[in-house]
């Protein structure tokens, strides 16, 4: 089964990050930035600016904060987020039902 993106349920944190970034940065956004930015490796972060909009500057791939922001947007209303928020809810809810019935024992 394959892993689920922790940065997925964060992406509000992320989101705000990315819109107080300062004017005079860089008109783009590159994979070192979106490693710090989600939290995630090297080859991710590539893998995810292969999936949004994005240009190449000689090598690497770039996208504009518009673009991404919007990609996370757009991932956020996934169904594969929603479906992973309310999976760790119902299992925060079954945990604590075990942990109350544990208790009363």
């Amino acid at each position: 089964m394959p892993s689920k993106p922790n940065w997925l349920l964060h992406l509000t944190e992320i989101i705000a990050a990315l819109d107080q970034r300062p004017a005079a940065s860089l008109p783009w956004i590159g994979r070192a930035e979106i490693e710090s930015l989600l939290g995630v490796g090297r080859r991710r972060a590539q893998q995810i600016l292969l999936s949004c909009p994005h240009s190449r500057l000689g090598r690497n791939l770039v996208a504009s904060p518009q673009d991404f922001r919007l990609f996370l947007l757009n991932a956020s209303s996934s169904t594969s987020a929603q479906s992973e928020r309310f999976r760790r809810q119902r299992l925060a809810a079954q945990h604590r039902y075990g942990n109350r019935g544990l208790l009363q024992v």
